[in-house]
């Protein structure tokens, strides 16, 4: 009896942490659950990037690409700064965002590129999909993106993974530690080093795209 009561108090806990972490978090979390409306305007330096992409892309996909390879040059991710930076959570002004540079979590991740995707005119609120998943215990939020053009084709992306050092088109596992290892990521590595390795890949895919 004693150990039911145990087991039925753990099964309990957990059940209000998931309830806790998957629904009130989207609740009070801005840009976690739902989309806050854009209001700001893009600085004059991201406007001219943009209009670079969309005049240089054969198609959504490429420019999708390219606005996450832009959008990394200012921004990355890292798994041990997520709890340390947990106040950072609420900021959910672009302006506020773009002018801090550094390390930002997923759903401002996903809200920076969201907003620099309609920048670039080629994509709409419709194409963009906010989707939710587990990283052990903590939600992680990543996008789906409409890529087609006279129908729809969705893509998964990530940038929070991607500065990590995964592909566009997949999304953080839901035990990244060991796929990180397989990959021979270091998911305890600095910013600085985070930021050579995204470099080195991005300059080995145009390689092997140029070959």
């Amino acid at each position: 009896m004693a150990l039911e009561k145990v087991l039925i108090g753990m099964i309990s806990i957990a059940y209000m942490y998931v309830t806790s972490m998957f629904f009130l978090s989207q609740l009070i979390i801005p840009n976690l659950g739902f989309r806050k409306k854009i209001k700001e305007e893009l600085p004059k330096d991201a406007k001219k990037k943009l209009l670079e992409i969309k005049n240089s892309s054969k198609n959504k996909k490429e420019a999708l690409k390219k606005v996450i390879d832009y959008q990394l040059t200012n921004f990355y991710s890292e798994m041990r700064q997520v709890f340390p930076r947990f106040k950072f959570l609420f900021e959910s002004n672009f302006n506020k965002l773009w002018s801090k540079k550094g390390f930002l979590h997923c759903h401002q991740q996903n809200f920076v590129l969201r907003r620099l995707l309609i920048g670039t005119g080629m994509f709409t609120e419709k194409d963009i999909h906010l989707k939710h998943t587990f990283c052990y215990l903590n939600i992680h939020q990543y996008l789906k993106i409409n890529i087609g053009r006279n129908k729809k084709e969705w893509m998964n992306a990530d940038p929070f993974a991607i500065s990590l050092g995964y592909n566009l088109g997949e999304i953080l596992p839901n035990f990244a530690y060991p796929s990180m290892k397989k990959r021979g990521i270091n998911p305890l590595r600095d910013p600085i080093k985070s930021k050579k390795i995204l470099e080195r890949t991005t300059i080995l895919s145009l390689f092997l795209k140029n070959k």
